[in-house]
């Protein structure tokens, strides 16, 4: 028998085994490391990319909207400066601009903005909501009104507002905290009168208003329409859940006192953290032949907007923005707006203020987030955008 006393088995000793494992957990934790910063790039990358969505999608709706400002509605019925096709007896105010709002007047400004003082403005406005749709108004009898039944309203949109299951619709566009304009087509007077009470009964519509319209309207010949109007502002608003997240939201207001109504709510874009507006007026100078204006204050001279960067467009720096608004409506030829949206998610390892003295809303490029117990920032892009706004031009 062959002795195995000869033989040499040969394996790992333990030192190599430690160092073979030291060195494989070396490799598996640089691609693990490797894997989180990746995930983490990408994670920040995909939050830029969702806010740069978000500015987007809001700017283009923003667009949309604001086209239609002054459409079928009234711009300004203060006597000083009123559109002289308005024949009514009530004082509204269809665009109102605040600037850079701090709070107040039904309105909270979210704490993550206070902290970084960034002051949003609000814009409110009355809109025909209907979209510029005519009703053909059959019969006006005080402040009754009976509209033309569904088979004789002139476009498809003013059929399916009156036509069978639009019920509910109508009476939510028509409610008691709306205004209803009607407009004389033939010598385009109008009056906008707040509405008492509104029912669609078999394709008929029935409006009452608090009180009749203007004399001088002239609606006995059938030549009339109505639009319902509704008040809206548009605001960066907190989140219910999240005291640090705000949106930028349109919402119905009271006619009586400014509040917001319930459930009338529409988001626009979540994570907005600052919504600018200015206005670009035309530069006519001390050519108006606008009696009002004359009388209110000499027509200032409008420069060009030489600073694209700031957000007080062409007009006097020494007069408050929401003056202009609110006495030069009828001379606004655009809006400017500035959005700024933060990404969603909160990065611990941003920590550098990058927002330098001197700076501008739209240079912003991050926002201190408070996460207890971690402090973090996160970053914030901005976008801006213009529209032209051909229906608040009233001309001399």
């Amino acid at each position: 028998m062959r002795s195995l006393a000869g033989c040499h088995q040969k394996g790992f000793t333990m030192v190599e085994l430690l160092i073979g494992t030291f060195l494989a957990s070396l490799i598996s934790l640089a691609v693990f490391s490797m894997f989180i910063n990746s995930s983490n790039y990408y994670g920040q990358q995909l939050d830029q990319t969702q806010a740069q969505s978000n500015l987007r999608f809001a700017m283009e709706f923003l667009k949309s909207d604001f086209r239609d400002l002054g459409r079928m509605s009234v711009m300004n019925t203060d006597l000083r400066v009123r559109d002289q096709l308005y024949c009514g007896v009530r004082q509204y105010q269809g665009l109102e601009h605040l600037d850079n709002e701090a709070g107040g007047d039904h309105y909270q400004l979210n704490q993550a903005l206070a902290r970084n003082d960034i002051f949003p403005d609000r814009l409110r406005a009355l809109i025909d909501v209907s979209g510029a749709t005519p009703l053909y108004v059959r019969n006006l009898n005080g402040a009754a009104i009976t509209l033309a039944p569904t088979i004789n309203q002139p476009t498809i949109e003013a059929r399916r507002m009156t036509g069978l299951g639009a019920e509910a619709r109508f009476s939510q566009l028509f409610d008691d905290f709306s205004l209803t304009r009607v407009t004389n087509l033939s010598t385009g007077k109008y009056d906008i009168i707040p509405t008492s009470d509104a029912q669609l009964v078999n394709g008929i519509g029935k409006i009452t208003l608090v009180n009749p319209p203007c004399f001088e309207l002239g609606c006995e010949s059938g030549s009339c329409v109505a639009n319902p109007v509704h008040w809206v502002e548009y605001a960066v608003l907190t989140h219910e859940s999240d005291l640090e997240r705000s949106y930028l939201a349109r919402r119905r207001l009271s006619l009586n006192d400014g509040s917001p109504l319930p459930n009338s709510e529409l988001v626009i874009a979540d994570y907005i953290v600052d919504f600018q507006v200015w206005g670009h007026f035309d530069t006519r100078g001390q050519s108006s032949n606008n009696i009002g204006e004359r009388a209110l204050a000499n027509v200032p001279n409008i420069p060009a907007d030489l600073i694209s960067k700031d957000d007080r467009g062409n007009w006097d720096v020494e007069q408050p923005e929401t003056q202009r608004f609110e006495f030069w409506a009828h001379r606004l030829r655009g809006l400017n707006v500035m959005l700024a949206a933060r990404a969603a998610r909160v990065d611990p390892k941003l920590t550098l203020n990058l927002n330098l003295a001197g700076m501008g809303s739209q240079e912003r490029s991050s926002i201190l987030i408070e996460r207890s117990p971690e402090t973090g920032r996160a970053y914030v892009s901005t976008l801006l955008g213009s529209v032209d706004t051909p229906n608040l031009y009233r001309g001399d």
